[in-house]
């Protein structure tokens, strides 16, 4: 990724800052609240209720954005990549990104 074409892409964020977040975590929320909904609009009659025990199972948030948010994860995959040969040395978190992607706006 690093150096690559889409790089615009991430000054594009670092410039819109906050409200870019604010917009994306919006959309997450609304995105959650229609599949917590117990009127479904997916074709999937049980999704609200599996929504509701991952959410209590994942203490409230679904799908949570941000490294430091799932690091657990990535660490996680970080190892077994590295253990099945698929990546050749044991990498962090922050090396999967470029650098522009771990600033955080505060306003």
């Amino acid at each position: 990724m690093r150096g690559s074409s889409d790089d615009w892409i991430i000054g594009l964020r670092a410039s819109r800052g906050a409200p870019a977040r604010d917009a994306v975590l919006e959309s997450k929320r609304r995105s959650i609240e229609r599949v917590l909904d117990p009127v479904s609009r997916y074709p999937v009659p049980w999704l609200a209720t599996y929504a509701r025990r991952m959410r209590d199972l994942f203490g409230g948030d679904l799908f949570p954005y941000g490294i430091d948010e799932n690091r657990a994860t990535w660490e996680q995959m970080a190892l077994y990549t590295y253990q099945q040969g698929i990546a050749h040395r044991h990498m962090k978190p922050e090396e999967f990104f470029p650098s522009g992607i771990m600033t955080k706006v505060i306003i």
